[in-house]
């Protein structure tokens, strides 16, 4: 195992400014694009202190150059706030060839596997594939797709939980809509459902709430098909004037089949229909 001393690299641990992390992308390597969307994924953690300084940090090369943690540094020159980061400086050519080996980083690994969105992912990826089917590594593979930075966001846009509301099969009937709707009126409706704020809800996300506060919505350790199958109907846009909720049977088949198809598409398999 290699050391400090026989590598020459070391931690350092920093406050980053948000000038100072303009100063490090303009000097940075940018090996991986950048993508705004998970930038502000980092900035909406930061602006609510959620932001932890991990040990997989920002590095140098033994060329001075930034190689990594672009994603982290965008969030920073891009809010109003100093960061602790733990800096590694002096890292082997080597080091940085292992760390990418060819290809994009994984947002797994840039997430930190953030617990709220492996949740939803795991429960979307189990409805794709069925119990005891999931391909190796499918979970994080769909963290680097379309689904993954919907889930990311809905996250990071609430930035609240509430017990029934921001259960996987809530999120993940948000999720596919936001692919497929209106991600504005999907985020805007999540939110208000989560934190309560009833009088901005339109009619259906209104009717949801009563039904689950009425017990007339079954729980999600119940039946979790009809919590998805209920999130299916709340948001898509073109169903927000519905004063009143009914599902079924063909509801569930059909919120089933629309995860599933979705999921795979993003992973990029072929989708077949079970029924």
């Amino acid at each position: 195992m290699s050391t400090e001393k026989e590598t020459g690299m070391y931690p350092k641990l920093e406050l980053i400014t948000p000038e100072r992390a303009k100063e490090m992308l303009a000097n940075g390597k940018n090996v991986r694009k950048l993508s705004p969307q998970w930038g502000r994924y980092f900035t909406a953690l930061i602006a609510r202190d959620e932001f932890v300084a991990t040990p997989d940090g920002v590095c140098y090369d033994v060329h001075g150059v930034m190689t990594n943690g672009q994603h982290r540094i965008w969030a920073i020159a891009h809010g109003d706030r100093d960061v602790w980061m733990w800096i590694w400086y002096n890292v082997p050519d080597a080091v940085v060839a292992a760390t990418d080996q060819g290809r994009r980083r994984r947002l797994a690994d840039v997430l930190g596997a953030d617990k709220r969105i492996v949740d939803v992912l795991s429960f979307a990826i189990r409805i794709a594939y069925g119990p005891g089917h999931v391909p190796p590594g499918a979970v994080t593979d769909l963290m680097d797709t379309e689904f993954g930075e919907a889930t990311a966001r809905l996250v990071t846009h609430c930035g609240g939980t509430a017990k029934y509301f921001s259960a996987a099969p809530v999120k993940t009937g948000a999720i596919v809509q936001m692919l497929c709707g209106d991600d504005e009126y999907v985020l805007s409706t999540y939110a208000d459902l989560v934190h309560s704020r009833v009088a901005a809800l339109p009619p259906v996300a209104a009717s949801f709430m009563n039904q689950h506060a009425r017990g007339t919505a079954a729980g999600v350790a119940t039946d979790k098909y009809d919590a998805l199958a209920r999130a299916m109907v709340v948001f898509d846009v073109s169903k927000a004037h519905l004063s009143k909720i009914q599902i079924g049977d063909a509801s569930k088949a059909a919120a089933v089949d629309a995860v599933r198809m979705t999921v795979r598409a993003n992973l990029g398999g072929e989708w077949e229909s079970d029924t």
